[in-house]
This record gives C-alpha cells, sequence and structure tokens, in this order.
C-alpha cells in the first residue's frame, strides 16, 4: 500500500514536471513556426477587410479654397494697370448609392 501511493506520488511530481517543460516546447514552437505566424497574419488581414469595406459606405466631407491675386499689365498698350483678386469657396458631401463590392 506504502509502495503504491509513493510510485503515485512520483508519478504525480513526474507529470506535473514534464508537463510544464511540454508546454514551453509547444510555445517555443509556436512563437518560431514561420507557417503559423503567416496564418495568424492573414487571419488579420483578413479580419482587417470588414473594417475597410464599412469605410467605402461612408459619407465623404471634402472642403476646397482657392484665392489669387492678378496684376494684368497688358491692357491693349495703354498704360493703366488692372488689378484684382478672385476667392473660391466650396465643400462636398458625397454618400454612396449603394455599397461597393
Amino acid at each position: 500500500m506504502v509502495r503504491r501511493l509513493i510510485l503515485l506520488l512520483v508519478s504525480l511530481i513526474a507529470g506535473t514536471a514534464s508537463a510544464t517543460d511540454l508546454m514551453d516546447i509547444y510555445h517555443g514552437a509556436k512563437a518560431n513556426d514561420a507557417l503559423y505566424a503567416a496564418a495568424r497574419a492573414q487571419f488579420r488581414a483578413m479580419r482587417e477587410r470588414l473594417p475597410q469595406a464599412r469605410a467605402g459606405v461612408a459619407p465623404a466631407v471634402s472642403r476646397s479654397g482657392t484665392f489669387k491675386r492678378y496684376i494684368d499689365e497688358d491692357n491693349g498698350g495703354l498704360p493703366a494697370l488692372t488689378f484684382g483678386s478672385r476667392r473660391g469657396h466650396g465643400a462636398e458631401l458625397a454618400q454612396p448609392a449603394y455599397p461597393s463590392p
């Protein structure tokens, strides 16, 4: 009876030690496996496609502005100069009619 108890305790201790070592080996192999890393990268890329697809149906807002000054010295031979400026402002809001594939 005592012998069985000792064998049981020794097997439990040895089993725990090898399980820890086996888990270390597993994590080390997983960290250095190129195939596993490639599969994880592909998974992350596929998961990113949904937010990118949703961005295609979101409204887009843009604005622009211009300012020009000009001096017209060639006034058909007349000595008068023409000065002026032009300003322009614009805004655009675009909403896609239906989502793109």
